[in-house]
This record gives C-alpha cells, structure tokens and sequence, in this order.
C-alpha cells in the first residue's frame, strides 16, 4: 500500500520514471499477496477465515484500492475498474466479518445458567 501512495504523489509531482518504478513494484507486490492468499485460502482455509476476520485484513482492501487508483491515473481504466470494484466488495464485507468476530470474542465461552450450576 505505502508504495502505491508513493507512486500517486510522484506521478502528481510529475516524476514519471520513478512513479511507473513505484507502481510497479506495488503491482508485483500485490500479485505476490494474491498468490499468497490464494494458496492460504486453498491448503489451510481455517487460517484464511480466522486471519480475514482481523481488523489487519482491511490493510490488504485499502492497498487494492491504492493500486486500482494509481492505474486509473495511468490511463489503465478496465484493470483499475476490476481492483477498485473488488476493493468495493472488500469495503461492504469485511466489517460484518470482523464484527461478527468480535462479537463472537465477547460471547461467554459457557451460558450463564453452567457457570452457577458449577459455583
């Protein structure tokens, strides 16, 4: 994500060169999570749920849009449309995951009506 918002800012001060070297680092970057993620979620699926629903998962949905926006600037319209469209996605599911992570956290491992049937 960081390289991708060093790219925006080199790209608005009309440094080309080492914008396109930034944005591409960025996108080999991200591909290289992808693939990551991918294999994760294929060989160890638990892992994948119990790690999307970390507040640490929306780093990877805010980096999509980053790198969606710097390929619109260059003029990269149908790729930048697909990443900010799945960031998007990302956006309206992520927060019902982590909330409902959350919120299963605070659930009391035992009812209420065990625990003073032991006391």
């Amino acid at each position: 994500m960081g390289s991708g918002i060093v790219s925006i800012d080199l790209y608005s001060d009309h440094q080309p060169v080492l914008s396109a070297i930034m944005l591409w680092f960025a996108a080999g970057a991200w591909l290289l999570l992808v693939v990551v993620l991918g294999a994760r979620l294929v060989y160890q699926r638990d892992r994948f749920v119990r790690e999307a629903r970390s507040p640490a998962s929306f780093t990877g949905v805010a980096g999509t849009a980053v790198l969606g926006t710097r390929l619109a600037m260059q003029d990269y319209h149908v790729a930048a449309a697909a990443l900010l469209a799945v960031s998007g996605v990302g956006w309206v599911l992520l927060p019902r995951l982590t909330a409902a992570a959350a919120s299963a956290d605070l659930r009391p491992a035992a009812p209420v009506s065990r625990l003073a049937a032991c006391a």
